[in-house]
């Protein structure tokens, strides 16, 4: 299968984690890849889940777009938190979640990227739309929209009498420490980008909850390995400032970060070729 990632999801967090979750867990594998599984017909879709499932995954990542599923206009009587409304496009996620289904694999939703209207002003030219300062409360929004359509009960609009799939792995952005996905990283020499992220995943984590109290909302998403002049902020000095520790493992005065979350996600893939 082309592309496709290991994913490697840790179930393991040290901020804000059920007390169930500290006991050992099973090793489980998943792929990522929306070239083959969410941006094809659905035929083609299906396949290649298919092979996913044969080749003995459990899991798939399904990468949720918020800026092409929300209007790239909002309209004036636009209510993100209602998935039936008229002007979100469901239809390219509806049918690689029923393919999921289909193929017994259990679907993770990875929301990311903000439409223009819920980034916040002034974006530097050089960093990529959808990326810059959105909006907490916007993808809020967007996020219970996304619990309550894949809670097991929503009609699905082309099958009628049938129900859309139930999702119960959410996640609010990816690789945050990278500014591929996440800006501005740094202001003045300052880290900025695990103040913007701890927003939105808080945010994110209440609304999907409020919905849905037993799914299972993912942080993190870290992007391995830092690079100089803060294009990518390394994941521990990352953490580190999201959760208010310094270096030495106290507290950070004056600071009072507080992370929700119940799954902390790596991505600990290198830079080079798998040799």
């Amino acid at each position: 299968m082309k592309k496709l990632l290991l994913a490697l999801l840790i179930g393991s967090c040290s901020f804000y984690l059920p007390t169930s979750f500290a006991a050992a867990q099973p090793f489980h594998t998943g792929y990522v890849d929306n070239a083959a599984f969410y941006n094809v017909s659905p035929t083609v879709g299906h396949e290649w889940m298919k092979k996913a499932r044969a080749n003995g995954t459990g899991f798939v990542r399904l990468n949720v777009y918020w800026d092409t599923i929300a209007p790239s206009v909002r309209p004036e009587n636009f209510d993100p938190t209602d998935p039936a409304d008229p002007a979100y496009d469901w239809g390219l996620l509806d049918q690689a979640l029923k393919s999921a289904r289909a193929n017994r694999l259990t679907p993770m939703l990875m929301a990311f990227l903000a439409p223009s209207w819920a980034e916040g002003p002034n974006r530097h030219p050089d960093a990529r739309m959808g990326t810059w300062k959105p909006d907490p409360a916007e993808f809020a929004k967007f996020g219970k929209a996304l619990a309550r359509r894949y809670n097991g009960t929503f009609p699905d609009p082309t099958s009628p009498g049938s129900t859309l799939p139930k999702v119960r792995y959410f996640q609010g952005w990816n690789e945050p420490n990278l500014s591929l996905y996440l800006n501005p990283q740094a202001s003045n020499g300052k880290l900025t980008s695990p103040e913007i992220f701890r927003q939105l995943q808080n945010r994110f984590y209440s609304a999907v909850k409020s919905v849905a109290p037993r799914a299972r909302v993912l942080a993190g998403g870290m992007a391995p390995i830092g690079r100089p002049n803060n294009v990518v902020i390394a994941p521990l000095r990352f953490i580190r400032r999201l959760t208010c520790m310094k270096p030495n493992g106290k507290p950070q005065p004056g600071c009072h970060g507080f992370v929700r979350a119940d799954i902390w996600d790596a991505h600990p893939f290198t830079s080079g070729g798998p040799s």
